[in-house]
């Protein structure tokens, strides 16, 4: 490994760390995996799971299990389609319950590359819906969301990828407002025959008028491709 592909990695840790030691800011971590199948040139799918911890690794935010089918129009512009499960377990000082979420989304992501570097910006419509609990009982809930991505790839030697995003969702028909919340990552990824790992840091931070803190999430990532 050289030295560009270290510096970046102690880059990270250094700012996951930084972040964490912040007492009025919370600590999240997110553990994905997966495994994706190419069909042919133009068609794949992807099967992955996602478990979230909030509340500095304490509790339990959300379950995930996410299925997608992608479709390569040109080597710039892929289009994707996809159902996600969301099992999220809350409690209060009285009683534990989970509320169970559906979420389809569509999306078109546009890709260029020039040399080492990548730029890919990815356009996602979302509706999750689902029977919240609320102190008069269960309501039905929807939520219609928009997605903006931007990101830079970078290549480095030795199969490393070093990637940054950043993310604003917004809202349609929300009480809370247009503006929902915004991302932005650094982090790294290392490929190694059909394997892929990722460790990337993130933070987040709502933008509805909540009093929720700044979320501060480590990711860690596996996949495995049937090319």
């Amino acid at each position: 490994m050289k030295i560009t592909a270290k510096i970046l990695i102690l880059f990270l840790f250094l700012t996951c760390y930084a972040s964490t030691v912040q007492a009025a800011e919370e600590f999240h971590l997110w553990v994905e995996s997966g495994f994706s199948y190419k069909i042919n040139k133009q068609w794949s799918f992807a099967l992955e799971q996602n478990l979230k911890f909030n509340d500095n690794v304490t509790n339990v935010d959300t379950i995930n299990h996410q299925i997608s089918l992608r479709y390569r129009i040109t080597d710039f512009l892929r289009l994707s389609g996809g159902y996600r499960f969301i099992v999220e377990p809350l409690s209060n000082v009285t009683t534990a319950y989970i509320n169970y979420w559906h979420r389809f989304y569509g999306d078109a992501r546009f890709s260029f590359s020039a040399k080492r570097v990548s730029f890919i910006y990815r356009l996602r419509y979302q509706e999750q819906f689902g029977d919240e609990r609320q102190l008069t009982g269960r309501e039905f809930k929807m939520k219609h969301t928009i997605r903006n991505k931007l990101e830079l790839e970078f290549d480095l030697p030795k199969k490393f990828t070093a990637f940054t995003y950043g993310e604003l969702f917004a809202r349609i028909a929300d009480n809370d407002g247009v503006m929902h919340k915004w991302r932005a990552a650094l982090g790294v990824e290392y490929s190694y025959k059909k394997h892929d790992f990722s460790l990337y840091y993130m933070r987040e931070q709502m933008l509805n008028g909540t009093v929720i803190p700044h979320a501060n999430v480590l990711g860690v990532g596996y996949s495995y491709a049937f090319r």
